[in-house]
């Protein structure tokens, strides 16, 4: 949490505390979380809450790549059995030069700015970039020169922390693998063949499978003395390897796609007669109905941050995601944090693509509202805010458009890189890789990692891979 004290200010509510988490602090948390929640060991179940606190702060060094540093370093103190130590770095290109840890004013003023979380051993855990539509090799040099920092800072960290660690926690739960062997000889082809099921039929079909499944394997569970927690550690990981073998045997996904294909996307242009801009967006079952709204200055969103006191912004995309988009029900209102990072990675995306004041001097909000989901609801807003924004009459200087990326790394010698990833490859798949920019270049790009073992030079394919589909994406935009 930052605190107002930090930079000598009091908060303006109304009775001067510092209050419920901001926006900024929410998706400095997300960055916290992000690369620190696969370093720990798969099966250790005691709760940890890791705080960070902004006591001080000189407005020159940026906080949240220390926040993260700080995080993983009290990590390693504590008894938590981690796989790795983890690091994290930044990195600013400005005038096709590289600068590692940059001051505020240099993050500011550059042109693509990354941050990555990097265990010791090299292993890529997070990313998040942005920027003015670098080419992919610029953002590779970027990405692989804040890798070797991380890893350098990852390190320095875990034999800082090696002398001083206290014993490691025995919370951990061992893996069943005792069950594994009783849940595939009872229910092995009936995993495999529902990897398979979206080829024959929709989400929804497939995901009361998918319950009737799980159910039979908790009642065996039960039966043979385990709980429900090792009936879905199995489940999952059986799953998972049935999915890896489904892909390397065919070369075919679970909905019947290759490797490279985007899903179908249908596009329908102003469906609401009285927004300022709308479209409905659809890629397979994922669709996104975004609207734009615009206004004079009084409309700009004010953010008091504790440390970015009284800036506006003329643009702010927001993100919903109710639960009946999946077909549940759940709590509505307030947005959580997975939300409001999604929002900001949009927002990110299409961020550069805007008119400068002079030319359009109105301010624009975009709303994305996720209506059906079934993997990259997000990078289903960056299209869907695109296309709003054009239905308004913004006069942006280039088209964008988003995908998300998965890997399989079950032999990690030869991942797999897949294309517009759908729901069950994000669960169990490794990677969770968006991409978004124009046919120039990358704005916005963000990984998230289940496991270790990723590798810079997969992350390379992935962008090759991204950019394929993403020049494919802007054509079916183009013509609607």
């Amino acid at each position: 949490q930052e605190r107002y004290s930090a930079t000598g200010r009091t908060s303006g509510a109304y009775n001067k505390r510092d209050g419920r988490a901001s926006d900024g602090e929410i998706l400095t948390c997300r960055l916290i979380d992000r690369p620190l929640r696969p370093s720990v060991v798969d099966g250790f179940c005691g709760d940890v809450q890791v705080l960070a606190w902004v006591l001080s702060y000189d407005g020159i060094h940026e906080a949240q790549t220390l926040a993260v540093q700080a995080c993983s370093a009290a990590l390693q103190l504590s008894s938590v059995p981690t796989l790795t130590s983890v690091g994290c770095a930044r990195c600013t290109l400005s005038d096709d030069t590289l600068t590692t840890s940059p001051s505020v004013t240099e993050a500011a003023s550059s042109t693509f700015d990354i941050i990555v979380g990097a265990g010791s051993d090299g292993s890529v855990l997070m990313v998040e970039a942005e920027g003015s539509f670098a080419p992919e090799a610029q953002a590779l040099a970027a990405l692989n020169e804040a890798v070797d920092e991380a890893q350098r800072i990852g390190h320095a960290i875990g034999a800082w922390a090696s002398a001083l660690k206290k014993d490691v926690s025995d919370g951990l739960r061992p893996y069943p693998s005792e069950l594994e062997s009783i849940v595939e000889d009872a229910y092995g082809d009936a995993i495999r063949e529902q990897t398979k099921a979206l080829r024959q039929g929709d989400m929804a079909s497939s995901r009361k499978a998918y319950g009737d499944l799980c159910q039979k394997v908790d009642g065996l569970s039960l039966e043979k003395d385990y709980t429900r927690a090792d009936s879905s550690r199995v489940l999952k990981k059986l799953s998972s390897r049935a999915m890896c073998a489904l892909v390397r045997s065919e070369g075919l996904r679970s909905d019947g796609r290759d490797l490279t294909t985007v899903r179908p996307i249908d596009i329908d242009m102003a469906p609401l007669p009285t927004a300022h801009g709308s479209v409905v967006f659809t890629r397979g079952e994922t669709q996104s109905l975004a609207t734009c709204t615009l206004g004079d200055q009084s409309m700009q969103l004010r953010v008091d941050d504790a440390l970015e006191p009284n800036t506006e912004k003329r643009f702010y995309l927001q993100y919903a995601f109710p639960p009946s988009s999946v077909g549940e029900t759940g709590r509505t209102g307030a947005p959580g944090r997975r939300e409001v990072g999604h929002g900001a990675l949009a927002e990110k995306a299409l961020r550069y693509a805007l008119p400068d004041a002079k030319t359009f001097p109105y301010s624009m909000r975009v709303e994305s509202l996720i209506t059906e989901s079934c993997g990259s609801s997000s990078m289903a807003s960056v299209c869907g805010g695109c296309l709003a924004l054009l239905d308004a009459g913004v006069p942006l200087t280039t088209s964008v458009a988003g995908v998300a990326m998965g890997v399989l790394l079950d032999d990690v010698d030869d991942p797999v890189v897949l294309t517009d990833i759908l729901g069950i490859e994000d669960a169990l798949g490794g990677m969770d890789f968006k991409v978004a920019g124009s046919r120039d270049g990358i704005s916005a790009f963000q990984l998230d990692v289940k496991e270790l073992g990723l590798k810079a030079a997969t992350l390379e394919k992935a962008l090759a891979q991204a950019r394929e589909a993403r020049l494919h994406v802007l054509d079916e935009m183009a013509s609607r």
